[in-house]
């Protein structure tokens, strides 16, 4: 389920970096001391500095997991996480830096 990018594709813009960056993560609703649930959701990927929108991605429906591979190392980024339900409201992950892919 990653969101591979090109490695031109950066949002418009140069690569200050490495392009070989990833950024992942689950989707999870916590309720009450229960476990988490884990969630198909839509979400989105942001260059922090401006808010240049990168890509997007289905987390796993199953296991929630997300991810974004091909990514700038010398940005940060932010995701928003969207319930396509309308049950809850938008959630973002803010601060991440991408890991060096192997």
């Amino acid at each position: 389920n990653a969101a591979l990018l090109t490695r031109e594709y950066s949002g418009g813009r140069a690569v200050t970096g490495q392009a070989n960056g990833v950024i992942y993560g689950t989707v999870e609703l916590g309720m009450d001391g229960a476990p988490n649930a884990l969630l198909q959701r839509k979400v989105q990927l942001y260059i922090a500095r401006d808010g240049t929108y990168i890509a997007q991605a289905w987390s796993d429906p199953v296991t929630g997991a997300y991810r974004f591979e091909l990514l700038d190392t010398a940005e940060k980024y932010f995701v928003i996480a969207f319930d396509h339900t309308g049950q809850h409201r938008a959630v973002v992950a803010d601060g991440l830096v991408p890991e060096v892919m192997p």
